[in-house]
C-alpha cells in the first residue's frame, strides 16, 4: 500500500513541475514577442531615412 501511495505522489509531482515547465515556457514566449517588437521598432527607426528616400524613388517611377 505504501508503494502506491509513492507512485500517486511521483505522478502528482510530475503533474505539477509540467505545469510549472509550461508556464515557464509561455513566459519565454511573450517574451519573445516582445523583444521581436522592439527590435522592429529599432531597426525601423534605424532604416527609416534610407528606407523613406528608396520610398520616394520607387513611387517616382511609378508616377512616370
Amino acid at each position: 500500500m505504501q508503494g502506491d501511495n509513492l507512485l500517486r505522489e511521483l505522478v502528482r509531482i510530475t503533474a505539477q513541475m509540467n505545469w510549472q515547465l509550461n508556464d515557464l515556457k509561455e513566459q519565454i514566449r511573450q517574451g519573445n514577442v516582445i523583444s521581436g517588437q522592439q527590435l522592429a521598432l529599432t531597426a525601423r527607426q534605424y532604416y527609416e531615412k534610407q528606407l523613406g528616400s528608396l520610398e520616394k524613388t520607387i513611387n517616382q517611377a511609378n508616377a512616370r
